[in-house]
């Protein structure tokens, strides 16, 4: 679990404060839930518990909400802790393709098609190309990935998204 590529800082989950999610009993999110009417699926949960415990009365609501039709996914989180949100990271991982940004869209190519990010209350920080080492990543990912790390804008909001949608 010590590798980025296994534990949360390889996954598509914020960093709380600088805390990442562990792992092991009491860290499974809680008010689970998901609906799909046949062209919007929706998944809702409480990620706080793999951040602070399972007695935690602090919030870390997730909704990832996928319009089939549209060819978009937003991804929606709204974090709120006793102790404060003084950091939102949050990384999304691609595989090995260039990055443009414009007008504060990520817009990334992917043949006749075009990937694009829009942010809401976060600030694209960083785009890095990670060499991966482990041939089993290698075989399905090649030899290294992309990591677009956001930051929070406005982190006392406590509200931020990703909206991802395929043009073309």
């Amino acid at each position: 679990y010590a590798m980025w590529h296994i534990n949360s800082d390889g996954h598509h989950v914020p960093r709380l404060n600088g805390r990442r999610q562990q792992a092991g009993p009491g860290a499974a999110a809680r008010d689970v839930a998901y609906a799909c009417d046949g062209t919007v699926s929706r998944l809702t949960l409480d990620a706080a518990p793999a951040y602070f415990g399972a007695a935690t009365a602090d919030v870390v609501r997730r909704d990832v909400t996928f319009d089939h039709a549209a060819a978009e996914i937003r991804i929606a989180d709204d974090v709120r802790l006793a102790e404060g949100l003084t950091s939102f990271e949050l990384p999304i991982y691609l595989s090995d393709r260039d990055v443009a940004v414009e007008d504060g869209v990520c817009r990334i190519a992917c043949g006749a098609r075009t990937l694009e990010i829009v942010a809401g209350n976060l600030t694209l920080a960083a785009v890095e190309r990670l060499e991966l080492t482990d041939i089993r990543h290698r075989s399905t990912w090649g030899d290294a990935v992309r990591r677009l790390t956001f930051v929070a804008e406005n982190v006392g909001e406590g509200a931020f998204s990703l909206t991802l949608r395929v043009r073309g």
